[in-house]
């Protein structure tokens, strides 16, 4: 496969591990629901054959519920659900937040672990949820890793050799509630990237009076081909 080729083929496994390649990520959505309780949203959603597993974050090892929940809000909950693509089974990332109304709930998060494509695999490595303060009101703020494993043929006939591409793909996500009661988050925002043979890249981000920053080089922006960082300055009206 030639470098252009295996460029183009990266960049279309990662658009479907994340709801923010699609789109433009600083687009605010609002989440499904109310729900009465998780285990109500879950009942359903085994029906559509995606059974939850609510005792599990978006990784063995992270906070499900992170602390610290303000008012509106009264709680927040990171788990899985099973489902299944053409090439097999994967877990997907799901949110949730809570408010006196009952549960909403994010369905476009990404691919937690899986195989999205035959020759590929995904696996979230960390994955932080944290409630913050602006102007007041809480936000929620998650910040999540995923690599990306993608086994590619390269050479012609007898000289045919597999070869296994590592990447790494570092996303925010911000959520609070407007005026409507009715919680809204950002698409995965694109806040870092590393790839093989090359120095990791890194966009700084501030949250500060409705207006997310992000900083760095325009021309590092772009980690691969239609999958870039939205460097600078957008407000977000919750």
């Amino acid at each position: 496969m030639r470098p252009r080729a295996l460029a183009a083929a990266i960049a279309c496994c990662c658009a479907a591990l994340s709801g923010a390649a699609a789109a433009d990520p600083i687009e605010l959505h609002a989440l499904a629901g109310p729900f009465e309780s998780l285990d109500a949203y879950c009942a359903a959603s085994t029906k559509r054959g995606e059974p939850c597993h609510l005792d599990r974050g978006w990784t063995d090892d992270a906070q499900a519920d992170p602390p610290g929940a303000a008012p509106p809000f009264r709680g927040a909950r990171l788990f899985a659900t099973g489902g299944t693509v053409a090439a097999g089974a994967v877990l997907r990332c799901q949110l949730a937040l809570a408010t006196p109304r009952g549960w909403f709930v994010d369905e476009a998060e990404g691919i937690c672990d899986g195989r999205p494509g035959p020759s590929s695999s995904v696996a979230t490595r960390a994955a932080e949820a944290r409630w913050i303060a602006d102007r007041g009101a809480p936000v929620l703020r998650v910040e999540v890793t995923r690599t990306l494993t993608l086994r590619a043929k390269q050479g012609r006939r007898a000289a045919v050799r597999e070869r296994v591409l590592v990447s790494e793909r570092r996303w925010l996500i911000l959520c609070g509630v407007g005026a409507g009661g009715v919680p809204r988050c950002t698409g995965e925002v694109l806040i870092g990237c590393t790839d093989e043979h090359e120095p990791p890249r890194d966009f700084p981000w501030t949250f500060t009076n409705g207006v997310l920053t992000l900083t760095g080089r325009d021309a590092d922006a772009e980690c691969e081909i239609g999958l870039r960082s939205p460097i600078g300055r957008h407000r977000l009206a919750f």
